[in-house]
C-alpha cells in the first residue's frame, strides 16, 4: 500500500470510475441489508432525481496531485448543493428579509480501512472548504498544504455547509480551512423527542379533518412549504443571522425516494409506506395549519418513524401525536421521533409521553462562511428533511 505526504495530495471531483469505486467501498458500511449491487443501483437511480442533477451532487476524492484520476484514492465524500435562505436580523423582526443563497450538505465521508490513521480524512475535510466557499470568505491558504484545490464549475459559492457526525463533535470541528484550532464544523441542535408506539392498536382519529398524504401530495406540500418558510423564517430570528435549506427541488422528497426496495436486482414498489404525511384541514391556508411528514428509519433496535417536517402549535400537538402513532403502528414502527422540537412544545410533548434528550449520533454541525461569529448564527428548521446525508462514519482518520 502506497502512502503519501499530505502536501502531495489535493481534492478533486471524482471521475465516474472513482464514483463507482467509492460507492462499492461504502456499501459495506451503509447498505442496511442491501447487497452491494442493490446499494449501488439505488444511488445510480437517485443520481437522476432532482436533488442530484445538474451537479447538485458531486463526489470528491483526495488523491495525489500528479495522479488525480487514480482508483487508489485516499478517501472520498459527497456534497449536495442546495437552495437555501439566510436571514439577517435588523431592528425589528418585521424588517428581516430572506436572502436566497447556496448552502451545501456533506455526506458519505469515508476512508478505506487500509488508508486510515494517516490524517487523510482530516485533510480532505479541510480542503473541502476551499472548493465550497468563495476564497474571499476564507483565511489565507496554508503554504505547507501546497496549493488550494480548484472548485468545480458549480461550486465556490457557499454561504454555509452542514454535515451530520457519527464520530462526536471534535473531529469535524478540528477540520478548518487553515491550521487554526477548532475552526471547522460546529455541532448545533443535537436533540430529539421520542414517543413510544404500542403495537396492540392505536386510537382512531378524533375527527374527520385529517388527510393522509400520498407521495405526490407530500411533494406538493414541500413545494408550498418553501414559500411559507421564506415568509415565516424572519419571525423565528430574534438576533444575529439565521440560515436554512429549503425543502423543495427534491430535498424533502429524497427521504421518500431513498426507501426504495429491491427484489434481487429489480426495483419494486415501496410497500412499507402508503402515506408520507398528514395534515389537519379546515383552514383557508393549509400550510398555516397542522401537518407533519415522515420517513421510516431502520435501526439496529427496530424501525422508527422519523418526522421530516413539522408545523404545529401547542394545542394541536396532542392530536397530531395520535395521528403519528397511527402512522407508525401501520408500518410496524416502535417509535416516533422528532428532531429539535421548539421549546414552546416540549412541555406538551412530555404530557403526551414524549421524552426529550440529547442525541448522541447524527450530530448536526455547520460551518458558516460569513463574517459573523458562530454564536451569532442560528440554524433554523433543523429537522430531518435536510438529511439526505447523515452517513458520517467512525474509522475515518
Amino acid at each position: 500500500m502506497l502512502t503519501y505526504p499530505l502536501e502531495a495530495l489535493s481534492l478533486f471531483p471524482a471521475t465516474q470510475e472513482q464514483v463507482s469505486v467509492s460507492r462499492k467501498c461504502t456499501a459495506a458500511q451503509w447498505n442496511r441489508g442491501k447487497t452491494v449491487g442493490q446499494y449501488v443501483q439505488r444511488d445510480v437511480i437517485m443520481d437522476e432525481h432532482e436533488h442530484a442533477v445538474h451537479d447538485r451532487l458531486i463526489t470528491w476524492v483526495l488523491a495525489p496531485r500528479d495522479d488525480p484520476s487514480t482508483l487508489d484514492f485516499m478517501c472520498s465524500c459527497e456534497t449536495f448543493r442546495r437552495d437555501s435562505i439566510v436571514i439577517q436580523s435588523s431592528s425589528g423582526a418585521e424588517d428581516n428579509r430572506a436572502e436566497d443563497v447556496i448552502g451545501y450538505g456533506i455526506a458519505s465521508v469515508y476512508t478505506p480501512p487500509s488508508k486510515r490513521k494517516h490524517g487523510y480524512a482530516s485533510r480532505m475535510m479541510s480542503l473541502l472548504h476551499w472548493v465550497l466557499a468563495p476564497h474571499s470568505a476564507l483565511p489565507p491558504f496554508p503554504p505547507s498544504w501546497g496549493t488550494p484545490p480548484a472548485p468545480a464549475p458549480s461550486t465556490g459559492n457557499a454561504r454555509f455547509s452542514v454535515l451530520y457526525s457519527d464520530v462526536g463533535s471534535d473531529f469535524y470541528n478540528a477540520c478548518g480551512p487553515d491550521e487554526t484550532p477548532r475552526s471547522g464544523w460546529v455541532v448545533r441542535g443535537a436533540e430529539h423527542t421520542i414517543w413510544k408506539v404500542e403495537q396492540d392498536g392505536q386510537s382512531a382519529a378524533d375527527d374527520n379533518m385529517w388527510k393522509w398524504l400520498r407521495k405526490n401530495e407530500t411533494v406538493a406540500l414541500y413545494n408550498e412549504d418553501t414559500r411559507f418558510i421564506k415568509g415565516e423564517a424572519a419571525s423565528r430570528l430574534k438576533d444575529g443571522v439565521g440560515f436554512t435549506f429549503l425543502p423543495d427541488k427534491g430535498v424533502g422528497l429524497f427521504n421518500i425516494n431513498r426507501t426504495m426496495e429491491f427484489d434481487g436486482d429489480s426495483l419494486t414498489p415501496n410497500l412499507r409506506c402508503e402515506h408520507w404525511g398528514v395534515v389537519r384541514e379546515g383552514t383557508e391556508d393549509t400550510l398555516a395549519s397542522t401537518f407533519a411528514t415522515w420517513t421510516p428509519d431502520v435501526r439496529d433496535n427496530g424501525l422508527g418513524l422519523v418526522i421530516t417536517r413539522l408545523r404545529v402549535d401547542r394545542a394541536g400537538l396532542a392530536p397530531l401525536v395520535g395521528r403519528l402513532r397511527e402512522a407508525a403502528h401501520t408500518i410496524g414502527a416502535q417509535t416516533v421521533e422528532v428532531w429539535n422540537l421548539v421549546d414552546t412544545l416540549k412541555e406538551e410533548a412530555a404530557r403526551t409521553g414524549g421524552v426529550t434528550e440529547v442525541r448522541h449520533e447524527h450530530l448536526p454541525a455547520f460551518k458558516w462562511y460569513g463574517k459573523e461569529s458562530e454564536e451569532q448564527v442560528h440554524w433554523l428548521y433543523n429537522e430531518k428533511w435536510v438529511t439526505s446525508l447523515y452517513h458520517i462514519l467512525w474509522g475515518i482518520t
